[in-house]
């Protein structure tokens, strides 16, 4: 049980050293003042989604600012249960769950953090919440500039006020708030729907796992905070990193065995090229 707890206790620190690495990820993203690169990766996601038709964050957002209790849940829900579901996983399955497969999903999560960190760094990204914001964080002043119409998308985290509203973050006091791509919220929520499922196995309240996933899914695009094309690619890293610890042994066992049936093949192979030159030539003379 020492083991256990201990385990608990360092998915903590290495979760809250990466908010650490997590802000350090954006600090180099302003040119004269202005995030250029994270708006211009915006424009670009939200011209992969028109063409992919997956651009429905703006229709999805206005019908649920109509439905107050929505959007106040969808605020309350993407700003608290995120993290308690996701440590409160983690804790249950490392304290209950057998040790070789809690050791397993516990890995896939954590492997998500450095790719997440990387793609912060690599390609920095305005979420839709800040389209229309101005100075410093917004890219209003970017779209005036270019002549664009505003995208009609509001931060409701400010716009509907309650005990989740952030505090006004100053430029000296820097956050990131372009680390979009990939949303973690959707590739850790996808994770506690499929450890819950699978752990909660013939238990009624199996769905609940599920149900997190796809709520939370909701609750990253009515609030503005993500692109569906966001959620899409922690869903895509969340299950590779799955596959990469529950099926690795069993890929790199069918791996041996191509291998080692590929070996008597090539033996035989040579064997029969070797044997072809080894034979001598006929002496008996050929009829006439």
């Amino acid at each position: 049980m020492l083991l256990r707890v201990l385990a608990v206790l360092g998915v903590l620190a290495i979760y809250a050293f990466y908010r650490n690495l997590r802000v350090g990820a954006g600090r180099d993203v302003f040119v004269h003042g202005m995030p250029i690169d994270p708006f211009k990766h915006a424009l670009t996601v939200l011209k992969v989604e028109r063409l992919s038709w997956l651009d429905f964050e703006h229709s999805l957002q206005h019908f649920a600012l109509q439905h107050g209790l929505l959007i106040r849940l969808s605020n309350g829900y993407y700003s608290w249960v995120h993290q308690i579901m996701t440590l409160g996983v983690v804790a249950a399955v490392l304290l209950k769950a057998p040790w070789g497969k809690a050791k397993r999903w516990v890995v896939a999560l954590l492997l998500q953090l450095p790719i997440a960190l990387v793609l912060f760094r690599l390609y920095p990204l305005m979420p839709p919440r800040l389209l229309d914001e101005g100075a410093p964080w917004g890219g209003r002043i970017l779209a005036t500039h270019r002549h664009l119409h505003p995208t009609g998308f509001i931060d409701t985290l400010v716009k509907v006020r309650g005990p989740w509203s952030p505090s006004p973050v100053a430029l000296n006091a820097f956050t990131n708030q372009y680390a979009a791509m990939p949303s973690l919220h959707c590739a850790f929520s996808l994770w506690v729907g499929i450890v819950w499922w699978k752990w909660a196995k013939g238990k009624s309240w199996r769905i609940v796992g599920p149900l997190h996933t796809a709520f939370m899914f909701l609750c990253v695009v009515v609030t503005g905070n993500h692109y569906v094309l966001d959620a899409v690619a922690g869903w895509a890293i969340c299950i590779a990193m799955l596959v990469l610890t529950t099926r690795g042994g069993a890929i790199r066992s069918w791996l041996r065995a191509v291998r080692s049936n590929d070996q008597p093949a090539q033996a035989e192979a040579v064997g029969a090229e070797r044997g072809t030159y080894n034979v001598m030539p006929s002496t008996t003379p050929v009829a006439q």
